[in-house]
């Protein structure tokens, strides 16, 4: 009769933890096949990042993948340790992802860090501030403030309608800015420059959205120009013929040259790397030692990547050797889908 009790008491608690160690199981699989999928996921992602970094398209996401390069870092950390937890009991899989996450993540920190290294000193001359007013829709008085604040000498406005324009004027960039060049549009190819000092020599240079060339009487004189360059995702807007277009004029210019303005794409790409080559210009927030600046999306823009600290640096102020960056700053405003940048230049 004892035995006979123990062993009906004991059979449905040893049917209950082989229950649960099922369950446990189960639940062990599905964590380490969605982890598993996420890492794979990143990974693959990363891939065309890299790709696309080494050899950029012409046009398309390509364009797109690369000007996102540091974002692929953390997937190849992922994949690193990933590798690390897997080596004991799946080498087959763990192998593979420990030698794409060190060849990735030493790629990528070549990359990256130096534009954490970089940095000049000296008394700054010149303060020029870029920004993107996304069809004239950035909060006008927050542009005027920033550039009151900033006290910025030379403003670049792509996206400038006549709208804005005449918002801008009533809240005193006239008086500030007596220098101006360009024209706004109802369109995105509205680019104005507003400058403290004299502008001479002024053309009109064939970009998608908008190019202008001026000479500009700083103290130590140099030539600006401004530029919105075309949407890479689309051919028809003509972004890798503005690029190179850019670089070929560039490359005609002498003594001290600026190249500013929205050209939507960021230095990982293969064919700003060529214009600034060909221009003998250097990014400046690279040369100030900013580190990863990106500048797309700001205030508005898609929900993910404002999230994340933005995913692109595609607004730009690249300078010849006679102009060092001592510090550049990006700035949210309301309405746009871009930063503002400000950059602190000094005469070398």
């Amino acid at each position: 009769m004892l035995s006979d009790t123990a062993t009906d008491t004991d059979g449905p608690r040893d049917s209950g933890r082989g229950g649960r160690r099922v369950w446990a199981e189960v639940l062990v699989w599905i964590i380490g096949f969605a982890v598993g999928l996420f890492v794979g996921t990143s990974l693959l992602f990363a891939l065309f990042v890299t790709g696309s970094r080494l050899w950029t398209p012409g046009r398309g996401w390509g364009v797109g993948a690369a000007s996102i390069a540091p974002v692929a870092l953390p997937c190849y950390v992922a994949a690193l340790v990933a590798g690390i937890v897997l080596r004991a009991g799946a080498r087959a899989v763990a192998v593979p992802m420990l030698v794409i996450g060190v060849v990735g993540t030493a790629l990528h920190l070549a990359w990256v860090l130096p534009s954490f290294t970089g940095g000049a000193h000296g008394v700054v001359a010149v303060r020029v501030m870029e920004a993107n007013l996304h069809y004239g829709e950035a909060d006008p008085d927050e542009i005027a403030a920033l550039a009151v604040r900033s006290r910025a000498d030379i403003v670049v406005l792509t996206e400038l309608t006549p709208a804005e324009f005449a918002r801008l004027k009533s809240l005193g960039f006239a008086e500030r800015y007596p220098y101006e060049v360009g024209r706004p549009q109802p369109v995105r190819a509205g680019t104005v420059v507003f400058s403290r000092f004299a502008l001479s020599d002024v053309r009109t240079l064939p970009i998608s959205r908008g190019g202008i060339a001026a000479m500009v009487a700083a103290p130590t004189p140099f030539t600006l120009v401004a530029a919105h360059a075309g949407q890479p995702f689309y051919p028809g807007y003509g972004w890798r013929d503005d690029i190179t277009r850019l670089g070929r004029f560039m490359a005609t210019l002498h003594g001290a040259r600026m190249l500013v303005g929205d050209l939507n794409a960021s230095m990982d790409t293969s064919q700003l790397r060529s214009l600034a080559h060909e221009g003998g210009l250097t990014d400046a927030a690279r040369s100030a030692g900013s580190g990863w600046q990106p500048t797309w999306p700001g205030a508005s823009g898609p929900v993910l990547w404002r999230a994340l600290g933005g995913a692109a640096a595609i607004d730009h102020v690249l300078t010849s050797d006679a102009l060092a960056a001592v510090s550049t700053s990006t700035y949210r405003i309301h309405g746009t889908d871009h930063r503002a940048l400000v950059v602190r230049l000094a005469v070398r």
